[in-house]
């Protein structure tokens, strides 16, 4: 973070009793952008930085135990990503950490383009969830006047298998592919997972809906420690799509407490509106 950090954004963090590493750059202004919708549905955006981002790499991590994680999240361009995990599992093996962690993969939205696809296919086979929305995923196969057209879910599924198979190039087991097409739910597939899709927890008309922004963070936390639990795919994206919920219903952040020995964000048991979720899925 850079100097102009904001003090009640910190005192959020702490209290949610996380393992919060902070490295301060000082002189440097913390990243800000500017993210604009284009449509109700939160689906259509651009973004621009505002400040020089402060990019996390795994050289951060030095003398910390997030170092051992189990699950790593990255949202980086081909080039990048080969570059941090390469370096993350080096110095994981320097210090005697044993057994690969699991690496959740989000490209960078500005660079999926048909000019990156191929880079894109190649570095999917180096990790273990390949995470990108329906956009970026169609952008990195058509040019923008295609993607105009109405949302077309054997389309997603045509170039979601794409990945799969290219990553299936590298090992039996292959990546996970998840993608997340917001009003429209997510797909996931793998070699053991045929194509699937779960809707949202709330529908596109939902007043409860207030702000998209950081959905797609939450919904890829939830997967990744929920995958490393079950290693079941269809579990985590249900997770993952009970957690995304509660980004929505704000603008920042949601509030959390403890209630009875469980989680409580925003006023609702975590595990309330799972059941609720999973009761969805079998009406």
């Amino acid at each position: 973070m850079g100097d102009d950090f904001p003090e009640a954004v910190l005192k959020q963090f702490q209290s949610w009793a996380l393992n919060l590493l902070i490295r301060k750059v000082p002189g440097a202004k913390s990243t800000r952008g500017l993210l604009e919708y284009k449509d109700k549905a939160f689906g259509r955006k651009t973004f621009r930085y505002l400040t020089p981002p402060l990019n996390t790499t795994p050289e951060l991590l030095e003398d910390s135990n997030l170092l051992y994680s189990a699950s790593f999240h990255f949202l980086a361009r081909p080039e990048d990503l080969e570059t941090q995990v390469a370096n993350l599992l080096r110095r994981r093996a320097e210090r005697s950490k044993t057994g690969r962690p699991l690496l959740v993969w989000e490209p960078a939205p500005p660079y999926c383009n048909s000019r990156t696809r191929t880079a894109h296919l190649e570095m999917c086979k180096r990790v273990d969830v390949f995470s990108p929305n329906h956009l970026e995923l169609i952008s990195l196969f058509e040019d923008h006047e295609h993607i105009e057209q109405p949302f077309d879910r054997k389309q997603v599924e045509r170039y979601a298998r794409c990945f799969l198979d290219s990553s299936l190039e590298e090992s039996q087991a292959g990546a996970k592919i998840v993608i997340r097409a917001g009003e429209h739910g997510c797909l996931f597939m793998s070699n053991m997972d045929e194509p699937t899709w779960l809707p949202t927890f709330y529908d596109s008309t939902s007043v409860k809906i207030v702000d998209a922004t950081g959905a797609g963070n939450a919904f890829l936390g939830a997967l990744a420690i929920t995958l490393r639990r079950t290693n079941d795919l269809k579990e985590s994206a249900i997770y993952g799509s009970v957690a995304a919920s509660f980004a929505l219903e704000q603008i920042g952040l949601p509030t959390t407490s403890i209630r009875r020995g469980k989680e409580v964000w925003n006023g609702v048991e975590f595990t309330a509106r799972l059941m609720e979720y999973r009761l969805t899925l079998v009406n």
